[in-house]
This record gives structure tokens, C-alpha cells and sequence, in this order.
């Protein structure tokens, strides 16, 4: 496992990318990197000093990265964006309780994710949001 999906705990590994050759978009030698959503904080409520959205806008992902969730008392719930938007947690498109959930990404799109614990959403703004590019 990789600190925050980084080989390093960089929060960001396009600046450092490499460009495929005569096309000039980032690429990299090892595919399926793993990220750990949270850093060492992990999945929880975030405090003052901690933003999902900066840490996802901060990463670049690609099909066949993995999302690893560590969490305790709380779970994860893939929703789609309406359910997102709204922090509706009434019908997830799958639910994690088990306390580590590593969750493929493996489409282009985005994916959405947010608590299952009343309030950790709506209040606390505990959710986040990938978006995976397709390159033409």
C-alpha cells in the first residue's frame, strides 16, 4: 500500500508525470495505483485543515486505480450525483460498513461517495467526488 496513492505522499503526481511521447498528456509507468482517501487521517469528518474536494482536484486518476477507505464508526456509500448533491443516503448504489473498503475505480466518469453516519455528510461535509478523464 501506497501512502496517499502516491509512491511518495506527494498530493499530486501530475506535475511530476511524464509525457507519452509526441501526444504531451501525462502518463506513468505503473498502472493501478492505490490512493488512501484521507491520507493518514483516513476516512472520518473533516476538521479545518481537510478538503476531499482539494485532495481529489489535487490527483489524478486513472481506470484501474483503486480508492482505499479506512474508517472506524462510519461507512461508505456510493451514490450517484443527484444523491451526492443532496447527501441522500437513503438508496446507495452500494454500501461498506466493514471498516476497509478498496473500491476499483474502472470506468471514465465520475464516481461519488459519501458517509453513511447521520450527519457526517450533510453537516460535516464528509463526502467525495473522482473524476476519471477519457483521452481521445
Amino acid at each position: 500500500m501506497q501512502g496517499s496513492g502516491q509512491p511518495s505522499d506527494s498530493p499530486s503526481r501530475a506535475a511530476g508525470g511524464l509525457a507519452e511521447p509526441g501526444v504531451g498528456r501525462p502518463c506513468r509507468a505503473k498502472p493501478g495505483l492505490e490512493f488512501r482517501v484521507g491520507g493518514p487521517r483516513e476516512w472520518c469528518v473533516p476538521d479545518a485543515n481537510t478538503s476531499y474536494g482539494w485532495w481529489a482536484m489535487n490527483n489524478r486518476f486513472y481506470i484501474g486505480d483503486r480508492l482505499y477507505f479506512k474508517y472506524a464508526n462510519d461507512s461508505v456509500l456510493v451514490v450517484d450525483r443527484l444523491a451526492f448533491d443532496a447527501c441522500n443516503a437513503s438508496a446507495p448504489l452500494a454500501a461498506f460498513a466493514g471498516g476497509a473498503t478498496e473500491f476499483r475505480l474502472h470506468r471514465p466518469g465520475f464516481f461519488c461517495f459519501i458517509s453513511g453516519e447521520p450527519g457526517h455528510c450533510e453537516e460535516e461535509g464528509q463526502r467525495l467526488i473522482v473524476r476519471l478523464l477519457v483521452w481521445a
